[in-house]
């Protein structure tokens, strides 16, 4: 039996915590909308469509909504270079084969000066990337197998203590996208979006998907960097 490799986690953040975030929902929640009654008017559209979701005025929810003008503002673009910020990156071929296989490439009609100094350009170039090839996630193939683990210390439940020392708190994201827009009631009767947004990773860490979800909300809206999450996930943190 293989073992896992990936894990899915999804998350469900409403659209008004972001700055400008009501604005981009009632744009959507209009198109939906507009596409209903568009609908409602062509009769075999209207038998072929079937919806669990009706909105306060007795209109329907048909699906995923795609604007047909531009967006009123950049709040999803923003949000979603923010989550990919906490995406792992990916090794390529050669920095991983060529340290790997200790391969030499120095000439046989090298002098001595010069071949040491060939050797203490390798050592050096061997200490540059041992930590990256250490990094990698074990057990994993394929284009998996080149994704670095990422220090998620400081995304974990506190009662861990845990330190970027420990192997532990590090983590492959391999994904972490918005998947889905939904449209939801609340208990006054007024209708919202929600955005489904799935991480992909190898496994993850008590509270790791919420901490990373609160900072993501918290660049977009200007409270913190746009670097904060590659600074908090450095090893040295």
């Amino acid at each position: 039996m293989m073992p896992i490799t990936q894990r899915v986690y999804n998350y469900l953040l409403p659209l008004d915590w972001l700055e400008g975030g009501e604005e981009m929902g009632e744009g959507l929640l209009d198109t939906w909308r507009d596409r209903d009654r568009q609908t409602q008017t062509q009769e075999s559209q209207s038998q072929s469509q079937n919806s669990s979701f009706s909105f306060k005025d007795g209109s329907s929810y048909g699906g995923l909504a795609k604007a047909e003008s531009p967006p009123p503002n950049g709040t999803l673009r923003t949000l979603k270079d923010c989550l990919r910020s906490a995406e792992s990156k990916r090794l390529e071929k050669s920095d991983i084969s060529g340290i790997r296989g200790g391969k030499n490439n120095n000439n046989d009609d090298n002098d001595d000066d010069s071949a040491g100094d060939d050797i203490g350009d390798k050592d050096n170039d061997n200490d540059k990337h041992r930590g990256s090839i250490e990094n990698l996630a074990s057990g994993r193939y394929g284009v998996l197998a080149s994704k670095k683990r990422r220090a998620f210390h400081n995304f974990a439940d506190s009662a861990l203590k845990e330190s970027p020392a420990n192997e532990l708190s590090w983590r492959v994201l391999d994904r972490c996208r918005i998947t889905e827009q939904l449209p939801f009631t609340d208990e006054n009767g007024d209708t919202h979006i929600v955005l489904v947004i799935a991480f992909v990773g190898d496994d993850f860490l008590p509270q790791q998907v919420s901490k990373i979800i609160g900072s993501a909300v918290a660049m977009s809206n200007g409270w913190l960097p746009a670097d904060f999450i590659g600074t908090a996930t450095r090893a040295e943190r």
